[in-house]
């Protein structure tokens, strides 16, 4: 892959089957693999080939969209997985992904179900705490607390009835 020159319909088709690969997987050194280039001269084509470098972008878009709609299934179709007893499949169990959900609905409505970090009371700002200082020894002038007593009812034997 080093060093070869590459020009012509050789280089259209090494950039096409690139630009496939990089919009099925995403990963630019398996797209190289795919078009049997290096992955330098796939930047140099991007930083010197206007179309390409448009073609590029758009592939990492179709990309980004396949992982986005399967982490939207994994969250709401869930997965089915075989679930076994003794070594024996006896069944399968579907699980679904709670965190990808929150995941995508983070990024698809960030103003409602973004993390909050700002305290605020309707746009206006909290006061601050107010601290309550209690000093370690009783003011002489406090009276000393009176000793607790237990109320119970009354004992059914002890009574005159």
């Amino acid at each position: 892959m080093r060093g070869r020159k590459i020009s012509g319909a050789a280089a259209r088709k090494a950039k096409r089957l690139f630009l496939e690969s990089l919009a099925s997987t995403g990963v630019v050194r398996e797209a190289a693999a795919e078009a049997k280039i290096s992955r330098d001269l796939a930047y140099r084509w991007r930083s010197t080939d206007k179309k390409f470098s448009t073609l590029w972008d758009r592939a990492i878009e179709d990309a980004a969209d396949r992982l986005e709609r399967e982490a939207l299934r994994r969250a709401v179709e869930g997965v089915e997985r075989p679930v076994f007893q003794g070594g024996v499949e006896v069944g399968k169990s579907r699980t679904y992904s709670d965190p990808l959900l929150m995941f995508l609905l983070r990024g698809m409505r960030p103003e409602k179900f973004r993390d909050r970090s700002d305290v605020t009371s309707q746009g206006a700002p909290i006061a601050p705490p107010k601290i309550l200082v209690i000093p370690d020894e009783p003011a002489e002038t406090t009276k000393p607390a009176a000793t607790p007593r237990v109320i119970a009812p009354p004992d059914p034997e002890e009574s005159d009835g």
